[in-house]
């Protein structure tokens, strides 16, 4: 083979090489649009069959959403899409909000994208305290304690307290609400990439889809079903109180 050849075919390999790249990246971007479109018609499908409203929006974040800390809209690059509404009362007297919420932190070699859902449950009859609930990491939590990280402890209740890491400005009215039926309606109910919110009298639920310890996308129609239930099941457990 001369000197040549030898060119022509190392130049052919590379274009395959290219074009074999860029054939890829252009079945993998339409392979996942078709599984988001299949995605939101399943939504659609469900949730409109049992009394939900539905909107698809990309920027505007719902008001009732947009001033919980968990929902992230300090972040750049936010956007909010799947907008599940339920008008109120026809679930257990229970105002209900789901959304699939995107946000960006950081930037350049730094820069993450993470995705979760958001369920904001809301009855006027039911009065909270605003806190804030999420699942310990040990190690990490032990770490920001020594930084001055400050919780709200139930001494009384150790199996709560090694659960949960609980925080909130009035560590009174929080310790009232958390009482034993409530820290037991938590323990039993706890899911992995939960985070809980109070805010106004309403509760906000985010949860973050793992595949080992990574983030890994958003809900199906069948964890968002779960969302909902579980949490509709946790907002009415409050009602006792």
């Amino acid at each position: 083979m001369d000197v040549l050849t030898q060119c022509v075919v190392g130049i052919s390999l590379v274009l395959f090489g290219i074009y074999g790249f860029i054939a890829i990246l252009i079945y993998s971007f339409e392979r996942e649009d078709k599984l988001e479109a299949k995605r939101r018609n399943e939504i659609i499908e469900y949730f409109t069959s049992n009394g939900f409203k539905y909107n698809d929006i990309s920027t505007i974040f719902p008001n009732a959403v947009r001033d919980f800390n968990i929902a992230h809209t300090d972040k750049k690059g936010y956007f909010v899409k799947n907008y599940i509404a339920e008008t109120y009362g026809q679930r257990d007297g229970v105002d209900i909000t789901i959304v699939d919420h995107r946000y960006i932190e950081g930037s350049g070699k730094n820069r993450a994208c993470y995705e979760h859902a958001l369920c904001l449950l809301r009855n006027q009859d039911i009065k909270l305290p605003d806190f804030y609930l999420r699942n310990r990491i040990f190690i990490l939590d032990s770490i920001k304690k020594l930084f001055g990280m400050k919780e709200i402890i139930i001494s009384e209740d150790k199996e709560f307290s090694k659960k949960f890491v609980l925080q909130g400005q009035n560590e009174e009215e929080i310790r009232n609400f958390f009482n034993s039926s409530i820290r037991q309606v938590f323990i039993l109910n706890q899911k992995r990439g939960c985070e809980y919110e109070s805010k106004n009298n309403s509760l906000m639920v985010s949860k973050r889809k793992y595949f080992l310890f990574m983030t890994a996308g958003y809900l199906n129609v069948k964890e968002r079903i779960e969302l909902l239930e579980n949490s509709l099941k946790l907002f009415n457990s409050f009602k006792h109180q």
